[in-house]
């Protein structure tokens, strides 16, 4: 294994016309197609942009999946009598989704590159948007847990 040089070392802003170049391919007809390029906005009127738009909210990390799961409880508590304090319910739920919605702000994607394909990374950026919506969802989270404690006594 040889030895890395200056000149091996290259910076991601250095790859980007590289990559950019790939996206160009070519179609079996010689034409050159542009993969890079969005084929328009979401509206009623095409319907295969908003199937794609629905493709891409996948639960892949931790706080998307915890915004989805927190959804059911918090709709069966604002339904459905339940044997427990639905209010507590409702607010234990919400605080679970504002502390998942804080930290998907918190996770901003970021293209990366690995041995020059594109990849993504998602580290921890804190905002301050996403840094109020984890302390406000911590707060309806322990103050749900509290009136739940407390209607059980």
């Amino acid at each position: 294994m040889r030895r890395p040089t200056e000149t091996d070392h290259v910076r991601h802003f250095d790859l980007l016309p590289r990559v950019m170049d790939r996206l160009k391919t070519e179609t079996k007809h010689g034409q050159t197609t542009d993969r890079t390029r969005t084929s328009g906005q979401l509206s009623a009127a095409n319907p295969v942009e908003g199937a794609r738009a629905v493709k891409k909210l996948v639960a892949n990390y931790w706080y998307k999946a915890i915004v989805v799961l927190s959804a059911p409880p918090f709709l069966l508590a604002l339904t459905l009598p339940l044997n427990m304090n639905n209010r507590s319910i409702a607010m234990i739920a919400a605080g679970v989704f504002l502390f998942g919605v804080g930290e998907w702000i918190n996770h901003p994607p970021r293209p990366a590159y690995a041995f020059d394909h594109p990849t993504s990374n998602a580290s921890r950026v804190a905002s301050m948007g996403g840094v109020l919506m984890d302390l406000l969802g911590l707060y309806l989270l322990t103050w749900g847990i509290v009136m739940l404690l407390h209607s059980w006594s």
